[in-house]
């Protein structure tokens, strides 16, 4: 979406000034990646690789982060209905972005994690438990002595004390959690990982260049994505040239929600080989004819190794 400013948006004499858009082909591909993303998660609890049995953990953070990206993909596909059922209204489309971040933020991790499965999932655990334990230790310091914290504290600490070894915490880390380091890195922090293959780095920075940056100003509301997300609710203008805004908007949140999903679930099968890349590359090909975005991604990054 172009740069506006909403209080000067320049009316437009009538709607045809703007371009048609294109309807998108969503039975030709929309129930296949649906059935794809539910297949992804069910094939990662079923069908979990012999040579990573060993990683249980890894096992369950790949399972539950395809589990949330389903989801989360669902829900945008409600919030990007060009015929919405109330509650759900036109303009809910506009919060597609944030969402199609966490896809993204999904998709990174599992472009990273795969570097090294074992290490890297130990991390991730770990990282996160320390997370949790520092949490814990701000209620004790700022509650300790009220009475009204002290069960949600007791609850807490016994929770840490169980899964510090689920997680794969040493004897030495239960003792002291602040040995555990590095913290774990959102994605711009995995693009400085030099100990990443140059392969994966490739893939993330495009991410990167591509997606990650106006999806963040979307979740954050810095200008762009404060402009992007309330320039077509701005009320007192021209309403033709609002309502087809609203629908570009639309569409093409959308259709980054379906690439980084779509790509998600590549990520998956590349590395598992469940057997459904025939399928996947079918979803990349219709819509590699219908979006240049798709087109790019598929042919770079993932018909090479599909």
């Amino acid at each position: 979406m172009p740069w506006l400013d909403w209080h000067n948006i320049k009316a437009s004499a009538a709607v045809e000034h703007f371009p048609t858009l294109p309807e998108l082909p969503w039975d030709s591909f929309g129930p296949r990646l649906v059935d794809i993303l539910v297949a992804t998660y069910n094939r990662l609890d079923r069908e979990w690789p012999a040579k990573w049995h060993a990683y249980p953990n890894a096992q369950v953070l790949m399972e539950g982060t395809a589990r949330t990206v389903s989801n989360t993909y669902h829900t945008i596909r409600i919030l990007s209905s060009d015929k919405p059922q109330p509650p759900i209204m036109r303009e809910d489309a506009l919060s597609v972005g944030p969402l199609s971040r966490t896809i993204l933020d999904s998709l990174f991790m599992v472009i990273f994690v795969f570097h090294d499965l074992p290490a890297r999932a130990a991390w991730y655990w770990k990282s996160g438990w320390r997370s949790l334990w520092e949490g814990v230790q701000r209620y004790i310091a700022a509650h300790g002595s009220d009475p009204a914290f002290s069960e949600w504290i007791a609850l807490q600490t016994q929770w840490l004390d169980i899964t510090a070894a689920r997680y794969g915490l040493t004897v030495a880390e239960i003792a002291n959690p602040k040995l555990i380091r590095p913290w774990w890195p959102h994605p711009g922090g995995m693009l400085k990982d030099k100990s990443t293959s140059p392969d994966r780095l490739a893939l993330m920075r495009f991410l990167n260049d591509w997606y990650y940056g106006g999806l963040s100003s979307e979740s954050h509301l810095s200008l762009s994505g404060l402009v992007t997300r309330s320039a077509p609710l701005i009320p007192g203008h021209d309403p033709d040239e609002l309502e087809w805004r609203m629908d570009k908007q639309r569409s093409d949140n959308f259709l980054v929600a379906t690439f980084v999903a779509l790509a998600f679930a590549s990520e998956i099968e590349i590395e598992c080989r469940f057997g459904s890349s025939d399928r996947l590359k079918y979803v990349w090909t219709v819509l590699a004819g219908y979006a240049k975005g798709a087109k790019t991604l598929y042919d770079k990054w993932y018909s090479p190794r599909l």
